[in-house]
C-alpha cells in the first residue's frame, strides 16, 4: 500500500507521533536445533552427550573432566561436574572392548593415564581389526545462528565449550559480511568398553 501525501499520525490527545516509530518489542533470538537423526532416544543407556567435552590444545581451552571406565566420583559431583575424582587406590578391573572379536585386558592401576594406555593397546590388537566403524551417525542436528554470540546457546549444559568454539571461530575465520550462519553437531557412536571388578576376597 502506498500514498502520495504523507499524513502525520496523532494520538487521542491530538499529539503528533514520531514519523518513524520504533517497535518497542525487541526480537529476541530463540535458539532451536533441527534434528535429522537421534538414535539416543532408542537407547536405555545414560548418554552424557556434549555436557562434559572440551577443546584441548588451544589458546582458549574448555577443559573436559577426566571421565573413563573405572573412575569414581563423589555423589555431589557425579553427573554434574565430574570434577572431584576419587584418587584412592582401587582394585584392579577387567576391561572388555566389544569388538566382533572381544578384546579383554586387565587394568591393574585404575587411573586415567593407565586407561588411555589400555585404549592404545586395544587399537593395536588383532581383535580391533575385526571392528568396522559405523557408517550411520548416532546424532545429526543443525541450527541457524544470528551471530557468533549465539553459539553458547547451543550448549546450555556446557557454556565453557560453547564459549571456546566462539573464540576459535573469531580467531580462525573472517566473519565480516556474513549473510547466514549455521552450526551442526554430528556424533558417531563407536565401540563399547565395559568393566568387571571380578571377585574381591
Amino acid at each position: 500500500m502506498a500514498c502520495e501525501k504523507e499524513e502525520h499520525l496523532v494520538n487521542k490527545n491530538n499529539e503528533q507521533l514520531p514519523q518513524n516509530p520504533k517497535d518497542m518489542v525487541q526480537n529476541k533470538f530463540i535458539f532451536q536445533w533441527d534434528t535429522l537423526i537421534d538414535d539416543s532416544k532408542n537407547d536405555d543407556e545414560f548418554f552424557i552427550g556434549n555436557q562434559y567435552i572440551g577443546v584441548q590444545r588451544w589458546e582458549c581451552l574448555a577443559t573436559s573432566p577426566h571421565i573413563y571406565v573405572g573412575a569414581t566420583f563423589p555423589k555431589s559431583s557425579f553427573a554434574t561436574t565430574f570434577d572431584r575424582e576419587n584418587i584412592d587406590k582401587k582394585h584392579p578391573i577387567d576391561l572388555t572392548f566389544n569388538f566382533p572379536i572381544p578384546y579383554i585386558t586387565c587394568m591393574e592401576d585404575v587411573k586415567g593415564s593407565e586407561y588411555l594406555q589400555k585404549i592404545k593397546e586395544a587399537l593395536k590388537s588383532k581383535e580391533f581389526q575385526s571392528y568396522t566403524s559405523p557408517q550411520r551417525p548416532y546424532i545429526i542436528k543443525f541450527a541457524e545462528l544470528k551471530s557468533l554470540s549465539n553459539i553458547e546457546n547451543c550448549f546450555p549444559y556446557n557454556k565453557e565449550f560453547g564459549n571456546a568454539l566462539k573464540k576459535i571461530a573469531q580467531q580462525e575465520f573472517n566473519m565480516k559480511n556474513i549473510k547466514s550462519l549455521c552450526i551442526s553437531e554430528v556424533i558417531f557412536k563407536g565401540f563399547t568398553i565395559s568393566m568387571d571388578v571380578g571377585t574381591i576376597i
